[in-house]
C-alpha cells in the first residue's frame, strides 16, 4: 500500500473525522475551564480548590470615565478545610483592583494602566494563588450623545 493511497483513500471520511475530533476537543476543553478543580491531600483534611472569579473595580467615587479591566476574570486557588471548601460559594471570593489613587499619583490622564489584583474571601479560606496577578485597566470613552434637536411633530 502506497503512502498516497493511505492518505487519499476515503479522504472525505478522514476529513470529517478530523473535524469532528477537533470540535469535540474544543467543547471538552472549554467546559473544563469553567469547573472548579479540587486537589486534596489524602493525609490531611485540607484541600485546594481552583475557580474563575470576575475582577471588579474599587474606586473612591470621583472617576468621571468608566473603566474596563482586561482580562475580566482571574483564576484563583484557595486552600482550606475540605468540608468548608465544598460548601464554599464562589460569590464570596472577591477579586478587585484598587483605582482610588488615580487622581493623586500623576496618572490621572493615562488611557490605560496596570494594577495588582487583590483577592478577599471568607475567614476560613486562604488564597494561595491568583493568575494573572496584574491586569490592565483601560478608560472607556463615553458614548457621544446626539446633540441635534428632536424633530418637531407639527408640519
Amino acid at each position: 500500500m502506497s503512502l498516497r493511497h493511505l492518505f487519499l483513500h476515503n479522504w472525505r471520511w478522514k476529513l470529517f473525522s478530523l473535524l469532528l475530533a477537533t470540535a469535540i476537543w474544543f467543547f471538552v476543553d472549554a467546559s473544563l475551564r469553567n469547573d472548579v478543580v479540587v486537589r486534596k491531600n489524602p493525609l490531611s483534611s485540607r484541600a485546594d480548590f481552583q475557580g474563575h472569579v470576575k475582577v471588579g473595580v474599587f474606586s473612591s467615587g470621583n472617576l468621571s470615565t468608566p473603566l474596563r479591566v482586561e482580562p475580566a476574570g482571574v483564576d484563583v486557588t484557595v486552600r482550606g478545610d475540605f468540608i468548608a471548601l465544598q460548601d464554599l460559594d464562589w460569590k464570596q471570593i472577591r477579586a478587585f483592583v484598587d483605582v482610588s489613587s488615580l487622581g493623586t499619583n500623576g496618572n490621572s490622564a493615562a488611557l490605560f494602566f496596570e494594577r495588582l489584583v487583590e483577592v478577599r474571601g471568607p475567614a476560613n479560606v486562604e488564597v494561595i494563588r491568583v493568575e494573572p496577578v496584574i491586569v490592565t485597566v483601560r478608560r472607556v470613552a463615553p458614548i457621544a450623545q446626539d446633540k441635534r434637536p428632536a424633530p418637531s411633530e407639527n408640519p
